[in-house]
């Protein structure tokens, strides 16, 4: 979709982005043992610093299939203090086309070590968190938790994490207020 919106093959996209020309090949997607594999986040990250699309405007490119709007009015912004273990927050930030997606300005240190003040995490809304996901975890206490999700029951979340002394394992239920795949981060 970057490719064609910006005129080239995807192979001369990834050549142009300083990439092997092939690492968008579909027949790269599947391993010789069966497992999927997708690009690297340095892969997309290159391709869209070559091309000037921001995470963003990507998300919005992949749900609307175009890139018309400005930023401010393509992905709802909140701020990651504004967010609320009740979720109620999460229906006041649809998208104006009603996209369930929306970006969380990291506005204190609650998400370190993997994010700091600043940084910009895109969150899917819309669709049930499953494992392999990196997620984003409120508890209801307010705190709130980060990482890959590792399993996934009707009692517990395991999320695996750069600082597992930050969450209990299992993660109970009863203690998530509400959790959202994160589709991307950005500095």
């Amino acid at each position: 979709m970057l490719a064609r919106h910006h005129g080239m093959s995807v192979s001369a996209l990834a050549r142009q982005a300083g990439l092997n020309p092939t690492t968008f090949n579909k027949s790269k997607r599947v391993r010789a043992d069966g497992q999927l594999h997708w690009p690297s986040t340095q892969s997309i990250a290159k391709i869209l610093d070559y091309t000037g699309i921001t995470p963003e405007l990507l998300c919005q490119l992949l749900y609307t299939g175009k890139l018309t709007e400005p930023l401010d009015r393509a992905l709802p912004r909140v701020a990651l203090d504004d967010l609320t273990s009740d979720n109620h927050w999460a229906s006041r930030v649809m998208s104006p086309r009603d996209e369930p997606v929306c970006v969380v300005a990291v506005t204190s240190d609650a998400l370190r070590p993997d994010y700091k003040p600043g940084d910009r995490i895109v969150l899917d809304l819309g669709h049930d968190i499953e494992e392999e996901d990196t997620v984003l975890v409120q508890l209801t206490d307010g705190s709130f938790r980060t990482g890959r999700l590792s399993r996934k029951t009707d009692q517990t979340l395991d999320l695996d994490s750069t600082e597992p002394a930050h969450l209990p394992d299992p993660l109970p239920s009863s203690r998530i207020g509400w959790s959202a795949r994160i589709l991307w981060t950005s500095p």
